[in-house]
């Protein structure tokens, strides 16, 4: 029927019996909600609360009509009465089938004004009711999903990676079973985001800081929980966005892609390293075209180091520098495959890949030791933990590698600076033992 049609109906209705065109007017309300119509939907249902006892239980499919036109409006003015009417239906019809949507209109008017305990806590009583009773659940479903997923992106918007989460984990109880795709990649990107946030926070605390209030001993603590409950997220988004590969590898293989090699690359940022490996594995054995294929093998191959796995780390490395050698992945690698070699008592491969990586260094040149290596881009820089990446007998093999080097420019002293960190001792020793191992003389 059209306006004129709809209008002369209810004027015909109108002297007969008004009580029986207040459910007409909510329904013909509803209709124009749904299809965007909000002047004439609100126009409705104000003619129908003018219709109703207060009492009625249809009252409380108006309030809540009127209160999510008020919300959709512009800006933010709408909230505050938006909130009222919403809080009137949940507690004046508690009993109503739309109380549900009404929770789900105050949690919106919580969210939105950042009260988020409230927010989750009438999202939660929705859900609760949601999963409950089968009536609607469907739509209700889909108007809490869209109603979270909102938030939750302006919570990511704004950094607030904790509440985001917070606000997922909510909608668990309505897929009992496998979770849509969608909403499983929500998941993994803001695990993951947190685990960066979380990540980047220990960083921070670093317990030498002059500026920080707190001992070293509370700052360690500090930066130790924070690198734990990172690595916690980190493996989450791992494996969600592992379960993700899985589920679209038949139908998109750009996300597939772009899922296993976040899957991989969070397992390996969480220290999980058998699953770092399998996954790295599958995506250099199934993406042999793929532009990340020679990240994938480096990756691959630093897993396998931190596996223990030595053998096989250097045995990729060595096709990688082999099938790719002016790569980046390549040069990057030659430092860790001298590692690598120290860790299997190849000793004389671990000098030789050193000193090649010296002496094929495009800043290392005898002008470049006359101009004592003023530029920044003339440093090498050799980075690791100090107790395992760069342990021992590696500096002392790095020393021996760099001596060889100097002698064969014509140099014949090495000065050694260090910082102030207690683990500059102990590689200072060690690289001053290699460099003398070499024929040079060293100044500390």
């Amino acid at each position: 029927m059209s306006d004129d049609e709809w209008r002369e109906f209810f004027v015909e209705r109108d002297s007969e019996d008004r009580n029986d065109l207040a459910p007409l007017y909510i329904l013909l309300a509803q209709a124009y909600q749904a299809a965007g119509g909000m002047d004439d939907a609100r126009r409705y249902f104000e003619t129908a609360h003018r219709m109703l006892d207060e009492r009625d239980g249809l009252m409380a499919q108006v309030l809540t009509g009127l209160a999510q036109l008020t919300l959709a409006e512009p800006g933010d003015q709408g909230v505050s009465p938006a909130m009222q009417m919403f809080s009137q239906v949940i507690e004046d019809f508690p009993s109503e089938d739309v109380a549900t949507d009404a929770l789900v209109g105050r949690a919106d008017c919580y969210a939105r004004q950042e009260s988020w305990s409230q927010a989750i806590e009438d999202f939660g009583r929705a859900i609760a009711a949601t999963v409950r009773m089968p009536s609607n659940a469907s739509e209700r479903k889909g108007l809490l999903v869209r109603t979270v997923r909102t938030h939750v992106m302006r919570c990511v918007e704004r950094k607030q990676f904790e509440e985001a989460l917070n606000l997922l984990s909510l909608l668990r109880p309505l897929y009992p079973g496998a979770m849509p795709t969608g909403l499983l990649l929500d998941f993994a990107q803001v695990e993951h985001k947190l685990a960066d946030q979380l990540a980047d926070r220990a960083a921070a605390l670093d317990p030498r800081h002059p500026g920080l209030s707190q001992t070293s001993e509370q700052v360690k603590a500090a930066r130790d929980m924070a690198l734990r409950q990172a690595a916690n997220h980190y493996e989450r988004a791992a494996m969600a966005y592992q379960d993700h590969a899985r589920r679209v590898s038949a139908v998109d293989d750009a996300a597939y892609a772009s899922s296993l090699w976040n899957a991989a690359d969070s397992f390996d940022k969480a220290q999980r390293w058998e699953q770092a490996i399998i996954a790295f594995e599958q995506f250099v054995t199934t993406r042999k075209e793929d532009s990340q294929q020679l990240s994938a093998r480096e990756r691959l191959a630093h897993s396998y180091m931190a596996d223990s796995q030595y053998e096989a780390a250097a045995k990729l490395i060595e096709s990688l520098v082999g099938d790719h050698p002016n790569s980046p992945q390549a040069v990057a690698s030659m430092v860790p495959l001298a590692r690598c070699y120290m860790a299997t008592n190849k000793e004389p491969q671990a000098e030789q890949t050193l000193l090649a990586v010296t002496e094929n260094h495009p800043a290392i040149t005898p002008d470049s030791f006359k101009t004592h290596l003023r530029a920044e881009q003339r440093l090498i820089l050799f980075r690791g933990i100090a107790e395992t990446d760069l342990n021992s007998d590696f500096v002392k093999a790095l020393g021996r590698a760099f001596g060889s080097m100097i002698r064969r420019t014509g140099g014949q002293r090495v000065a050694i600076g260090r910082d102030c960190r207690h683990s500059g001792v102990r590689l200072s020793l060690d690289f001053s033992q290699g460099l003398t191992a070499s024929g040079i003389d060293v100044v500390d």
